[in-house]
């Protein structure tokens, strides 16, 4: 089962790694993105339903992919975020190359992934959509898809899509984000060190 989220376009793009609480701009959507919330739910079979129908289903919970062109980005984050998943901390932005450690390191255990927040340039204008939030703010994310447009007359634009899973929050952990003990995939609380856009 899938949702879409309410967005409206344009959107600031930024990135943060693991191994930084420092916030990078990526680039603009000049259109909305698209966000689809992945809602998954096992069925569950007993002889009271039968063997045709599940009796019940299961919540499994939730992911989102995030998809849309950003436009006019900043090279070198691209080129970072590309070069994910920097295991242990190094922050490579050589293209195509990776350290020993990456392969097989765990997005939410290792940290082989990064954060992704997208920040609504309409949100508070008089014009808005009602329940507009100020943007979205994704954990623990991945590249699902990564090309680059036509180079024309206009500056270079990237179809990115994104793939945002879970994570963990400990019981001994408190969170604004998540009860301790559940999974978060996303806010809509923004972080509050967002640079300008470059």
């Amino acid at each position: 089962m899938s949702a879409n989220q309410l967005v409206t376009g344009p959107a600031l793009v930024y990135i943060q790694t693991a191994a930084s609480t420092d916030w990078f701009f990526l680039g603009t959507y000049e259109r909305s993105p698209i966000i689809e919330l992945i809602r998954p739910y096992e069925p569950s079979m007993n002889a009271s339903g039968g063997v045709t129908l599940p009796f019940d289903k299961f919540f499994q919970g939730q992911e989102a992919m995030i998809g849309g062109v950003i436009n006019r980005p900043d090279y070198s984050v691209m080129a970072l975020m590309r070069n994910a998943p920097w295991y242990g901390g190094v922050l490579s932005t050589t293209l195509g190359a990776n350290n020993y450690f990456d392969l097989g390191a765990g997005a939410m255990k290792n940290g082989a992934s990064f954060g992704l927040v997208m920040r609504f340039l309409y949100y508070g204008a008089p014009d808005a959509d009602p329940g507009l939030p100020p943007g979205y703010w994704f954990f623990n994310c991945t590249v699902d898809k990564d090309s680059q447009s036509e180079m024309v007359t206009v500056p270079m634009a990237f179809d990115e899509v994104f793939h945002a899973s879970r994570i963990y929050v400990p019981f001994s952990t408190s969170s604004p984000y998540a009860p301790s003990g559940g999974m978060v995939t996303y806010t809509t609380i923004l972080p509050n060190n967002l640079p300008a856009p470059s």
